[in-house]
């Protein structure tokens, strides 16, 4: 590079975001570090879960109102198993 293409490039300060917020960072990581090493590896998707839900308000949605909670536990269980 020649000094004249050094004189172009921006300054650190200016292109690098706010550098404050890093130690406080480090120190989080640091705090739940365990943690986030147990979320990693155990990690699982609750898509499963949140499908059921979904068609038990569709259930619900569909019969306007079991008028036994058991009838609706078996429709339930049918479906969703």
């Amino acid at each position: 590079m020649t000094s004249s293409e050094t004189e172009e490039l921006p300054d650190a300060d200016t292109v690098l975001p706010d550098r404050d917020g890093v130690p406080k960072l480090g120190r989080t990581l640091a705090a739940w570090q365990v943690e986030i090493g147990r979320m990693w590896r155990f990690s699982r998707s609750n898509g499963i879960t949140e499908g059921f839900h979904r068609k038990m308000k569709l259930i619900q949605r569909r019969a306007f109102g079991f008028r036994n909670f058991e009838n609706y536990r078996r429709r339930v269980r049918a479906l969703c198993a």
